[in-house]
C-alpha cells in the first residue's frame, strides 16, 4: 500500500509452437482459443520512493508446452524498470531478459534450422529522456510537447542451444529522435525517426507516426 504495489496472477503459458528466431511474440496467446496444458506465473513490483520516481521489476514463467512437445519447454521473462517525471523531465528506462528451456527440442518440434533457432537467452534494453516544453507554460490545461531521445539495444538470440547458429540480424541497436503531442489528455500524436543498425548490416532506418 501507499509506496508500494504489486499484482500476481496465474495465466495460460505460452505456446512453444510459436517461437523463433525473432523471438516469442507468435508463442502469445489469446482468449478462448488458449490452451491451457501448462500455466504460468506472473506478477509485478512497483515502488515509488518520491512522487517523481518509479522502480520495479516484473517476473512471468511457466511451461510453454500446451501439448504441442513432450518437455516442458519453461518460458520465463522478467524486467527491471525505473520512471522519473519531475519539473518537465521525463526519464524511462527498462531492462527485460528471457530464457526457454529445452530449446534445441523446440526447434526440433518446429522444424528450425541453423540461424533460424529460437534463442535459449533474449535480451534487450532502453533509455529515453524527453522533456515537456509545455510543462512551464502552466494554466492546468493538460496539453503537452514532449521532444524524446531513445537508446534500446536487443537480441533475441543473445544464446542458441549447441549446434545452431545466431543471425545477427536478430542483435539490433536502434536510435530513435521524436516528439510526442497531447491535445488534450487522452489524445496522443507521435512521430518519431529510428535509426536502425544490426550485427548483419541489414538495418533499414525509419520513419513512424501514430
Amino acid at each position: 500500500a501507499g509506496r508500494v504495489a504489486w499484482r500476481a496472477y496465474v495465466v495460460t503459458g505460452l505456446r512453444a509452437s510459436g517461437f523463433g528466431a525473432s523471438g516469442l511474440r507468435d508463442g502469445r496467446q489469446s482468449g478462448s482459443e488458449a490452451f491451457a496444458e501448462n500455466l504460468a506465473l506472473t506478477g509485478r513490483v512497483d515502488v515509488r520512493p518520491t512522487l517523481a520516481t518509479l522502480v520495479g521489476a516484473s517476473l512471468f514463467t511457466g511451461g510453454s508446452s500446451q501439448g504441442d512437445l513432450d518437455v516442458t519447454a519453461r518460458t520465463t521473462l522478467f524486467d527491471l524498470h525505473g520512471e522519473l517525471r519531475d519539473r518537465g523531465l521525463e526519464v524511462r528506462a527498462l531492462y527485460a531478459r528471457g530464457t526457454v528451456g529445452d530449446a534445441a527440442r523446440v526447434n526440433e518440434a518446429n522444424g528450425l534450422e541453423g540461424s533460424a533457432s529460437v534463442g535459449s537467452r533474449l535480451e534487450g534494453g532502453y533509455l529515453q529522456v524527453g522533456y515537456d516544453v509545455l510543462a512551464r507554460s502552466g494554466g492546468g490545461s493538460g496539453r503537452a510537447l514532449v521532444p524524446f531521445v531513445r537508446i534500446e539495444k536487443l537480441d533475441t538470440q543473445a544464446r542458441v542451444p549447441e549446434g545452431y547458429a545466431k543471425d545477427g540480424a536478430n542483435e539490433e541497436r536502434l536510435l530513435t529522435f521524436g516528439a510526442s503531442f497531447k491535445p488534450h489528455p487522452q489524445v496522443v500524436v507521435k512521430a518519431d525517426y529510428q535509426d536502425v543498425r544490426n550485427e548483419a548490416g541489414t538495418g533499414v532506418d525509419r520513419w513512424n507516426v501514430a
